[in-house]
C-alpha cells in the first residue's frame, strides 16, 4: 500500500481502505494464512472477538452464535469440508460467542 495515496480507517479491525486515486485489479488470487496452527488461530479469534466487542454497540442475542455456525456449517455447506469445515464453523460460533459474552 503505498502510504501518499492509502490508509486504513479508524477501525481496529475489519478495516476499510480508504483510496486516493484509481483502483486496480488483482490478477490472480491472494493467499491469505495469518496463523501456524489451531491454537494461534483461536488465540486471534479471542482478540478480534474483543476489539469487535468494544466497537459493536448493540449486544447480539444468545442465538446469534448458533445462527453463525449452522449457517457456515450447513447453508455455506461447510460439513462438506469435514472436520475443517466444523472447526471453521464452531470457531465463527465462537467468535460471536465470546463477542457476546464480553458486551455484559
Amino acid at each position: 500500500i503505498n502510504k501518499n495515496f492509502a490508509y486504513y480507517g479508524p477501525r481496529e479491525i475489519h478495516e476499510t481502505l480508504i483510496v486516493d486515486g484509481k483502483l486496480g485489479h488483482l490478477q490472480s488470487d491472494i493467499v491469505h494464512k495469518t496463523y501456524s496452527s489451531y491454537k494461534e488461530y483461536f488465540k486471534k479469534v479471542k482478540k478480534y472477538a474483543a476489539l469487535e466487542a468494544k466497537e459493536d454497540k448493540k449486544r447480539p442475542s444468545w442465538i446469534y452464535p448458533l445462527k453463525m455456525f449452522y449457517i457456515k456449517f450447513f447453508l455455506e455447506q461447510g460439513y462438506k469440508d469435514r472436520y475443517n469445515g466444523f472447526k471453521s464453523a464452531f470457531l465463527l460460533g465462537y467468535y460471536q460467542y465470546y463477542k457476546r459474552k464480553l458486551m455484559k
